[in-house]
């Protein structure tokens, strides 16, 4: 518990730990791992978010105001109109659908 506390090590268990810690820090086979994960759950996390959204403007539909939703959601009038576009055109499509369409034509 003293090594995780972030004292030196004492026991011979603890520098055994502590020399493993050291050679996962200095592996790139390691950091790319990593780095890899990390931009797959941000991409999970703005799926998430836009798949949410989509969830709420099919529930609410057009009843509430294009400005309140513009700033609550932080989105431009152009992905909120495309959001209405596809639940109306794709009504068998599931928010994940939607969401990823979204997603899709943002980054192309």
């Amino acid at each position: 518990m003293s090594f995780i506390a972030g004292e030196t090590p004492k026991g011979e268990y603890a520098k055994e730990l502590e020399k493993a810690v050291e050679e996962v820090r200095k592996s790139n086979k390691w950091r790319i791992e990593y780095m890899t994960l990390h931009m797959r759950d941000k991409e999970h996390e703005k799926l998430g978010k836009y798949m949410d959204r989509v969830a709420f403007l099919r529930k609410c539909g057009d009843s509430v105001d294009k400005e309140i939703l513009m700033s609550g959601f932080g989105i431009n009038s152009v992905i909120l109109d495309k959001i209405f576009l596809l639940i109306r055109e794709n009504p068998d499509w599931d928010d994940e659908k939607i969401a990823e369409t979204i997603i899709f034509e943002e980054e192309c």
